[in-house]
């Protein structure tokens, strides 16, 4: 009965008396596999229901005279989610979640229009400034909590400006927006922009966008600052193992101690 399919589930980790809320969800699903000469073993897999709302594929939604904000609030509500929105904007006349593409997909796309960050971390959800929205920090040490790390950086990929040009139907006029060099943000203050660095590197790569249509220079602008900073955030990457830490979890800053400069 323990593991009944409906059965509401919790899971929680840490040691000793000292526990945090991990994931809850719903059994779905129950699968046991028999092998001769050892014991049986069974798996439970499961969700919650914004899960299934935002991953699944579903019908088409049309939003009218929306904000991008707003849209996103709607369908936090519609997923039973808390959320933290930054305001936005720019108000589309049209705005359309295709039919049989998932929310999740359609949220990160209004994300990285913005130039935004979408979080979801139990039952919040986050959208807005990627650096934003974190009051907590996780310090990890070398040789203490932080077991290895392997930073990278790769240029390959890097832009120093990105050129956004639609055409109006209405005004008959080219629609342009532009991001330059050293527009974007960077994760600590007196360091350089991986654009600046590109510039030095290779001199102008201007990146220009024709498919994308946009219905104001505002909207352009929002699209090539968004494609700058999107370009640009692989130019340093790092991943790396810690120690059993149950408090860290999705959107929270990691502070690294101890690996130099």
């Amino acid at each position: 009965d323990l593991f009944k399919y409906g059965n509401d589930v919790k899971i929680h980790l840490g040691y000793a008396h000292h526990l945090l809320d991990m994931v809850e969800g719903k059994i779905q699903n129950i699968q046991a596999e028999f092998f001769q000469g050892t014991a049986p073993t069974f798996t439970v897999t499961g969700s919650d229901r914004a899960y299934k709302f935002l991953m699944g594929r579903s019908a088409a939604h049309v939003f009218r005279e929306k904000k991008d904000s707003e849209i996103v609030e709607a369908i936090a509500r519609e997923a039973l989610l808390r959320s933290t929105v930054e305001g936005t904007s720019v108000t589309h006349q049209v705005k359309i979640k295709i039919a049989g593409r998932s929310y999740y997909d359609f949220l990160d796309e209004l994300a990285r229009n913005n130039s935004f960050e979408l979080r979801l971390s139990g039952r919040e959800l986050y959208f807005g400034p990627a650096l934003g929205g974190r009051r907590e920090v996780i310090n990890l040490a070398w040789g203490r909590e932080l077991i290895n790390f392997r930073p990278e950086i790769n240029t390959s990929g890097v832009v120093t400006d990105v050129v956004v040009r639609s055409w109006d139907r209405n005004s008959r006029s080219t629609i342009e927006g532009r991001a330059q060099t050293g527009e974007e943000e960077t994760m600590e203050s007196g360091t350089r922009a991986a654009s600046q660095i590109a510039r030095e590197i290779y001199g102008d790569v201007v990146e220009v966008i024709t498919d994308q249509p946009v219905r104001s220079a505002e909207e352009a602008n929002q699209r090539a600052s968004s494609r700058l900073r999107e370009a640009n955030a692989d130019l340093v990457r790092g991943t790396g193992d810690t120690i059993g830490i149950p408090e860290i979890k999705p959107g929270m800053a990691l502070n690294l101690i101890g690996l130099g400069k």
